[in-house]
């Protein structure tokens, strides 16, 4: 499954702009990933900032998904170093309430990789 894509064939996607009807790609905010100065940013209007100690709320739908695979999912948009969850073919994970902003992209991130929240 690769999330933040509308369409890619013959891959599997998933993206909030599917699914919703005839004008759902065009109702939908796009996804902010860009780099500046102070950082790459991923997924900026993300409202779960994916720092050192995060801890997820009862209400969060990946609070099962440990933190470095949530920053796996943001940074590369699928899982692709340890091995798939056993319900990755239900394409159940939503990371599109999650942003991080990094020094590096370098896999696995370095200890210094992760920045503290920029803020929106």
């Amino acid at each position: 499954m690769l999330y933040f894509t509308h369409r890619r064939d013959p891959r599997r996607t998933d993206d909030l702009a599917v699914g919703w009807g005839s004008n759902s790609q065009y109702r939908t905010k796009f996804h902010r990933f860009y780099d500046d100065p102070d950082g790459l940013h991923l997924n900026w209007d993300g409202a779960q900032y994916l720092e050192d100690g995060y801890r997820a709320s009862e209400q969060d739908a990946n609070a099962d998904l440990p933190l470095e695979r949530r920053r796996e999912l943001l940074l590369h948009r699928y899982f692709v170093i340890a091995p798939l969850p056993a319900d990755e073919d239900k394409g159940d994970w939503f990371p599109y309430g999650d942003r991080l902003t990094l020094r590096t992209a370098t896999w696995p991130l370095e200890a210094d990789a992760v920045l503290p929240d920029p803020g929106h």
